[in-house]
């Protein structure tokens, strides 16, 4: 089949795509019913540590919380947190791969210091929904620091059930195509 001279075609290199055929793509979700508006709702984010040989795997991520009534997101750097809270499943976009994420997830943290705000948004109202967050790659996302804590904190304008996704990349030094 011959394409019109008309239809030009631009190449376009799309990482994140990439790195999901590559294996190292991951998300996390998580729905919570129930979310009071006190105490706020915590998910903390631990990156994979500087590795032993000194190299860095820069975490790529976005994120979203979908709520049923509106509220206020917030996501802190260099948190202080005494406990961890729940491990979430981090499932590799890659079906077919058997890497495992080097981030964990966690579920309700004890937070004792929220750190350093990256992000805030407010959405919505206590009888309308909202979706809170940075989802669009290359746009909005954050690459993450290693050997640093990260929260996500959602306070929402009443009672409300939410969606937490997560969803990120990371390069690694076996990856093909460099950061």
């Amino acid at each position: 089949m011959t394409l019109p001279v008309s239809i030009v075609a631009r190449p376009e290199i799309d990482i994140s795509h990439h790195r999901i055929h590559e294996g190292n793509h991951f998300v996390v979700h998580k729905i919570t019913l129930g979310v009071p508006i006190a105490p706020p709702k915590y998910f903390l984010i631990v990156p994979p540590p500087t590795q032993p040989d000194g190299s860095i795997i820069e975490m790529h991520i976005i994120f979203e919380i979908a709520s049923d009534v509106g509220g206020t997101l917030e996501v802190f750097e260099n948190s202080t947190v005494t406990a961890n809270g729940t491990p979430l499943d981090v499932i590799n976009n890659n079906r077919r791969s058997s890497t495992t994420s080097l981030c964990q997830v966690f579920e309700d943290p004890t937070v004792t210091a929220d750190g350093t705000l990256l992000f805030q948004e407010r959405k919505g109202t206590a009888t309308s929904e909202a979706e809170l967050g940075e989802f669009e790659r290359n746009d909005e996302e954050f690459i993450l620091h290693q050997d640093d804590m990260y929260t996500l904190k959602f306070v929402p304008l009443a009672v409300a059930n939410i969606t937490m996704e997560l969803n990120w990349y990371d390069n690694r030094p076996s990856s093909p195509i460099p950061i």
